[in-house]
């Protein structure tokens, strides 16, 4: 049993009375629930709210989500409370700029914010005659211990401020004395009514009286000539390494100096950093060494997307300090799955309570991921790219299950061939480069939307371009030098505005889709990194999904209404968002209400603007459609069978740079209309020259990465370190 904290109504009491009179809490106040109930800091908002005689906004949505903001406004809520995270929320949704109108103070404790980010939001805050009060407590106060005044914050945004009325803070030194200098450290000491009882470890010690008469925090601190106390680290937030005593809280000050977001944590054999999105883990690492003069051995730095954080929004050290082990174990034998998809995603590791999408995931490695999954498990689980990986490596393997292939999986092998073999023959199978496109936004809506709000558009970017774009460039240059001609647009990209033909020079009209296609995805990852859309996709709102397809509907009436313009070619990315919007879409329909809702929908629309799919096109079109939204696997006759498939669809935009350069000459050798060279030469030969294009790519991407680990290994002293390192 955990240990508990002995809270009395005396205390809870205190505590509330002492928030209310320095929050100025009125009867008129009406306080949102931005943390949860379970969490001392925020039971502490409701309780100080009910024993003033204010009001409460319920509420379980994250301070990211648009329904907060609008439930905020709507109620005339006057206040929230925030951890550190909940403010790189907001900074990054932009929910507070402007602020709402109602608003009439917020709250920040649970965790140091950095004083940058005070200064900037007391500024604003004062700005707009709002009020900003940091605070600092702990559960065994009931929580609240200090507070810092909205006029003494921009001056001193790294302290923690004055006692809360009814209590009184010292410092002590090593030997419980109490220090009477100021700017001198010791451990933080409180004293008041809102003390703890004590601690429970069992539940017959509920029944005990108070043992406890005052709260060693266990924080080490120091009082400016202000009165004011300033946190500098933990008494437990300290490792001695080599005899050297080094502050856990001090390294991650020296992190954010360096520019990046980060957390440590560890023991006296060794410590672990956690590094948001760094792209140099060694650079840092080797930083860490010589400031503290540590060896290489027993430092580990890890990119991670972001820091792990327990529910309650503070830093999840426990699996900070686990990076480290999972560096050291990297050990002999099979790797672990965590490390195989490490590897795969080009990463030293990926954390285990991270998913395959948090971790980078995305369109392109998707499928190799699910390989080496159902090669470990004999099965994929569904939804298995939103899940923890520790929850993944925790199931077990099935001896025998049907085989079968994710549907998205199956449709884009088909669509891949039926395009191989529409290209090279006069018999028309349309709509197989429309379903592409269209499980090309549903795989965007997957995974390409949160990695964008998590790192930004160009680091989404550009792993897309540079496995795609410097392929496509080097067979259209080998195109046009073998035929002595150069088409400038097809050249620079935009080819899919002009006719196909243009006074009998070279055209390669097939690439009129790539060209497309990273059209629209340069276009999306831009939108995506709007923190309107951001806020709408974590939601999961269907204001989303509606507003896409609303602006693809007003592409195909604009195109309705000037068909001679080269907006209105079928190829440009304003015809084929439609195709984009609703493969995007479908990843919202998540239960039967919105897939019926969602399907109905995507039916009529895809109906109703026969210029994406006619014909034959109808069927394949449509049939991806329902095969998004209602079928998630469809089965197949053999695993040999599920494993080409996964190959054939994972090298698809490969396969369609490729296919030209096969067909073409068997064309002028067995002719144009020949089925069978179709079937057994045209579509074999693309397939076999687009997935060795693919393992090239991969090849060469894993070459480089390796030369890099390499040089970054070099000048460690031995083996053994560089088996621990970042």
């Amino acid at each position: 049993m955990p240990k508990l904290v002995r809270l009395s109504h005396a205390n809870l009491l205190a505590n509330a009375r002492s928030i209310i009179e320095y929050l100025g809490v009125r009867t008129t106040d009406r306080a949102i629930t931005s943390l949860p109930p379970s969490y001392s800091y925020g039971l502490s908002v409701i309780n100080s709210h009910l024993v003033a005689g204010a009001s409460l906004v319920l509420t379980d949505k994250s301070v990211a989500d648009e329904e907060f903001w609008q439930l905020f406004s709507q109620h005339g809520a006057t206040s929230f409370a925030g951890v550190p995270h909940s403010f790189d929320l907001i900074e990054r949704t932009g929910a507070l700029n402007p602020p709402p109108k109602s608003l009439r103070y917020f709250t920040q404790a649970g965790g140091r914010l950095s004083p940058e980010k005070v200064r900037a939001l007391s500024a604003s805050a004062g700005a707009a005659g709002i009020g900003f009060f940091v605070m600092y407590g702990q559960t065994e106060a009931s929580p609240r211990i200090a507070y810092v005044p909205p006029d003494l914050l921009t001056a001193n945004p790294d302290v923690i401020g004055i006692p809360v009325p009814g209590g009184r803070l010292s410092l002590e030194n090593d030997l419980g004395i109490e220090i009477a200098e100021n700017e001198v450290e010791g451990e933080l000491v409180y004293r008041g009514p809102n003390v703890m009882l004590g601690y429970a470890d069992a539940p017959q010690d509920l029944a005990r009286g108070s043992e406890v008469t005052e709260l060693r925090t266990g924080d080490l601190a120091v009082r400016n000539t202000q009165g004011l106390y300033r946190i500098v680290g933990r008494k437990g937030r300290f490792l001695k390494l080599y005899g050297l005593r080094i502050s856990l809280d001090d390294v991650q000050d020296f992190v954010a100096s360096q520019g990046f977001e980060g957390a440590a944590a560890g023991d006296d054999s060794g410590l672990a950093v956690a590094a948001v999105d760094i792209d140099d883990p060694e650079a840092l690492a080797q930083a860490i060494v010589a400031k503290y003069k540590l060896s290489r051995a027993v430092v580990t730095v890890a990119n991670v997307p972001s820091i792990p954080r327990l529910a309650s929004g503070k830093v999840n050290f426990p699996a900070v300090a686990a990076l480290r082990q999972t560096s050291m174990l990297k050990s002999a034998g099979k790797p672990s799955l965590r490390e195989e998809l490490a590897q795969l995603l080009g990463k030293d590791s990926i954390s285990p309570e991270q998913s395959f999408a948090q971790a980078g995931g995305d369109s392109l490695n998707f499928i190799g991921a699910s390989l080496l999954i159902e090669e470990r498990l004999g099965f994929c689980p569904s939804g298995w790219e939103q899940m923890p990986v520790r929850q993944i490596e925790a199931l077990q393997p099935v001896a025998e299950r049907e085989p079968s292939v994710a549907g998205d999986i199956f449709m884009r092998c088909l669509a891949i061939c039926l395009v191989i073999y529409h290209h090279s023959t006069e018999f028309a199978m349309d709509g197989a480069a429309s379903a592409l496109m269209m499980i090309a936004g549903y795989n965007f809506g997957r995974f390409q939307v949160d990695r964008v709000q998590s790192v930004g558009p160009w680091k989404t970017a550009l792993p897309l371009l540079l496995r795609l774009v410097p392929v496509y460039y080097v067979i259209v240059i080998s195109y046009f030098v073998l035929k002595g001609q150069i088409h400038w647009p097809t050249l620079l990209g935009y080819s899919n505005f002009q006719e196909t033909f243009e006074n009998g020079r070279a055209v390669i009209i097939f690439f009129w889709f790539i060209e497309a296609y990273v059209q629209i995805m340069v276009a999306c990852i831009l939108l995506a990194s709007l923190p309107l859309i951001g806020a709408l996709h974590r939601a999961k709102s269907w204001i989303l999904p509606a507003g896409l397809l609303a602006v693809a509907v007003a592409f195909q009436v604009i195109g309705d209404m000037y068909p001679q313009s080269g907006f209105a070619r079928f190829h440009t990315p304003f015809m084929t968002f439609l195709l984009f919007a609703v493969g995007w879409s479908a990843t919202y329909c998540r239960d039967d209400i919105r897939r019926i809702v969602g399907g109905i929908c995507f039916v009529c629309l895809l109906i109703l603007f026969p210029e994406n799919n006619t014909n034959s096109g109808y069927f394949m079109v449509l049939g991806t459609a329902i095969v998004l939204v209602w079928i998630p696997r469809i089965s197949v006759y053999s695993p040999r069978m599920a494993t080409l498939i996964a190959r054939v669809s994972a090298a698809s935009l490969y396969i369609y740079i490729m296919g030209p350069f096969v067909f073409y000459p068997l064309r002028e050798i067995f002719g144009f209309n020949n089925v069978w060279m179709t079937l057994f030469l045209a579509i074999p030969g693309s397939v076999a020259a687009g997935i060795a294009v693919q393992k090239l790519v991969d090849r060469v991407a894993d070459v480089i990465r390796k030369r890099k680990y390499a040089e970054l290994q070099a000048g460690r002293p031995s083996s053994v370190e560089a088996s621990q390192g970042s």
